[in-house]
């Protein structure tokens, strides 16, 4: 009986002292239209490499934020050239999507292209850590961020921008949800870019198999 008391403790001890693996915390763009489409790209990969993950959906630049000081293990896409400045993140590859980046602008106005020179007469509108939006306007006359789509979509619904520079898929639907008529798109894209998934650079065995998969896709 006591041997069988020391054998019980000794696995409970045993047990106690296993860490369980917790999953990999990915951050993505919160209430972005094109971005769920790459977390569903994204889960379904770790899914094939049969690795856990927890997505957390937040704003653009705290998700920035939590990359960088290490709260999350990477983001779930990001721009090609996002990567750049950031040597803490590796840019997985292949590329998972591609991004076009739209002028906006109200039907007052008679532009059916709108090249980047163009824009150094304008003010322009981004949403506030929407890289690929802000690297576009760089040419403008003015650049002004604001904190989310819909007030892009308000701002220049008034008057108070020249144009906005955003992605299709989700200013359109804010254009929808907001009931306006005034604005259209400008066909041509102002710039395209390829869409990556990003990891922290000390996850060397993950980044090996996340970009194992995606090769195989």
């Amino acid at each position: 009986m006591k041997v069988l008391y020391t054998l019980i403790l000794s696995i409970g001890s045993l047990v106690a002292g296993m860490t369980v693996a917790e999953p990999f915390k990915i951050t993505a763009i919160a209430n972005a239209i094109n971005n769920s489409i790459n977390v569903e790209i994204m889960t379904e990969v770790y899914r094939r490499a049969d690795v856990e993950i927890n997505v957390t959906p937040v704003p653009s630049k705290r998700g920035m934020a939590m990359v960088k000081a290490g709260q999350a293990d990477g983001e779930i896409s990001r721009v090609k050239r996002y990567g750049n400045k950031r040597p803490y993140l590796h840019r997985l590859n292949p590329a998972i999507n591609q991004l076009g980046t739209i002028a906006f602008v109200r039907n007052d106005r008679s532009d059916k292209v709108i090249k980047p020179e163009a824009l150094s007469n304008l003010t322009v509108g981004v949403v506030r850590g929407i890289v690929h939006a802000k690297a576009a306007a760089s040419p403008a006359q003015q650049v002004i961020e604001v904190d989310t789509i819909e007030q892009l979509v308000n701002m220049l619904d008034l008057g108070r921008i020249d144009l906005a520079i955003h992605s299709l898929n989700s200013f359109e639907i804010q254009i929808k949800k907001s009931g306006l008529s005034s604005i259209r798109a400008i066909e041509e894209p102002l710039a395209s870019q390829s869409v990556h998934h990003y990891l922290r650079v000390e996850k060397a065995e993950l980044i090996q198999k996340i970009e194992s998969v995606l090769a195989q896709m």
